[in-house]
């Protein structure tokens, strides 16, 4: 991803799931590139929008996600955005999703 772009991926999430693990993570060296994760269920609604310090103060290339919901998510397609925040060159990354 560059500065300012975004990358798009989808997720089926099965009726009746009630978690769902997400890891965006990146290699920060030669650059201290930032990268944003948007989390958008199939309603629309979006459930997260973070940066790389959301579970940290430090930048650490890493947006561990755990969502939780008793009663379920919703079931369907949902997106998930990864924009270059703050990227010199081009920041290759890694996501995995699992919903259970």
């Amino acid at each position: 991803v560059t500065q300012g772009q975004n990358r798009y991926f989808n997720h089926y999430v099965a009726p009746g799931s009630t978690e769902m693990d997400v890891v965006l993570s990146w290699t920060l060296f030669p650059n201290q590139n930032s990268l944003n994760l948007r989390i958008t269920d199939s309603n629309g609604v979006v459930l997260a929008d973070c940066s790389d310090t959301y579970e940290n103060t430090i930048e650490n290339g890493c947006i561990p996600i755990k969502l939780v919901n008793k009663n379920g998510f919703p079931s369907g397609n949902w997106q998930f955005t990864v924009t270059g925040t703050d990227v010199v060159g081009i920041q290759l990354f890694n996501i995995i999703i699992n919903s259970y």
